[in-house]
């Protein structure tokens, strides 16, 4: 359940898609409630919705529930405080993969390695770039 990020996460984690999680800000951009933001409440993997506090809807007895949201119809514009150092692990490993080109008729193993070191040099200088980002595999 990976809403979009907000333009302005896109570019600063160079990744497009993340895990939404509680606590994250996120505003309805299609459906009934467009329009409506605010934090979420709860993300309810069995149904693939997600409860956002302030949508919510009232039954006949009075008492009040929240309205179960897919998460392709928000995007998340604030990420939770909490999970910053989770949310950085998931951009290095969605941020590293590497495309291996097709096997070659000849030395498709060794042309493999090659492609494996060129990324790695990449990612070494990719992660200098930003002062305070510590990957948590080094």
């Amino acid at each position: 359940m990976s809403p979009p990020l907000s333009s302005d996460l896109h570019t600063k984690y160079n990744v497009r898609l993340m895990p939404v999680r509680k606590d994250d800000d996120v505003p309805v951009v299609r459906g009934t409630y467009k329009g409506r933001e605010g934090k979420v409440v709860q993300v309810y993997r069995k149904k693939w919705v997600i409860h956002i506090e302030c949508i919510t809807h009232e039954k006949v007895n009075g008492s009040t529930v929240n309205v179960g949201i897919h998460p392709s119809k928000t995007v998340i514009t604030k990420l939770s405080g909490t999970m910053i150092g989770i949310t950085k692990g998931v951009v290095l490993a969605k941020g590293t993969n590497v495309m291996v080109p097709k096997k070659k008729k000849y030395g498709g193993a060794q042309d493999a390695r090659e492609v494996v070191k060129e990324h790695n040099e990449v990612v070494k200088v990719r992660n200098c770039q930003d002062p305070d980002f510590t990957p948590s595999g080094s």
